[in-house]
């Protein structure tokens, strides 16, 4: 279903690394044409967890955190009770990307502090590893953390290297560029205040 989108949901990347639409208002449109699928009463469980979340990550683009707040708690009650870890895993790592948007670090270390223990404890998610590391990395990126932000980007490339995928690996090649610009510009800041300069 969610391949069916007859919209335009593609993004582009900003100098921190965060996610824009390329067009704001088709990525509204398929948030109104995924939440209209899903009133179908034929719709199952899984799919309907799966386009909440999708709904979520648009709402959050969109800076609609409290729409991406409600779509994602429902995805995240499905995969419950679906008792499905990956969704749920998932969907867990998109809220905590809301935290981090809306700069509630303290919920969004948290919680991607308690995913890098899950993801220890279930070897079932190691294919989403890599979005784990992306996503954390971006959080510590947006803190000014820039070691842990290279840590957490250099394990999702190597990930995402091993599985081949062009799209992924440019991603995270953004994201370490990113990194780099926002290192160098904070050095250039700090000579500029510098004493005697």
């Amino acid at each position: 279903m969610i391949d069916q989108i007859p919209f335009d949901v593609s993004v582009s990347y900003d100098e921190r690394g965060h996610d824009i639409a390329n067009r704001p208002a088709e990525m509204r449109q398929a948030i109104q044409w995924l939440s209209e699928q899903l009133t179908r009463a034929d719709l199952e469980p899984r799919q309907r967890a799966q386009a909440y979340g999708m709904c979520g990550v648009w709402a959050r683009v969109l800076h609609d955190f409290d729409a991406a707040h409600t779509f994602l708690q429902r995805a995240l009650d499905l995969a419950q009770q679906l008792n499905d870890p990956r969704l749920l895993f998932v969907n867990r790592i998109r809220l905590a990307h809301v935290y981090q948007w809306q700069r509630q670090f303290d919920r969004s270390n948290a919680l991607f502090a308690d995913l890098l223990a899950t993801s220890r404890d279930q070897p079932g998610l190691a294919a989403q590893l890599d979005f784990l590391y992306q996503h954390a990395g971006k959080n510590a990126l947006d803190q000014q953390q820039y070691d842990r932000a290279e840590q957490y980007f250099t394990q999702a490339l190597h990930l995402r290297r091993l599985k081949a995928d062009p799209a992924l690996i440019e991603s995270t090649e953004q994201a370490l560029a990113a990194l780099q610009h926002q290192r160098q510009h904070r050095k250039l800041n700090e000579s500029d205040s510098a004493p005697g300069s």
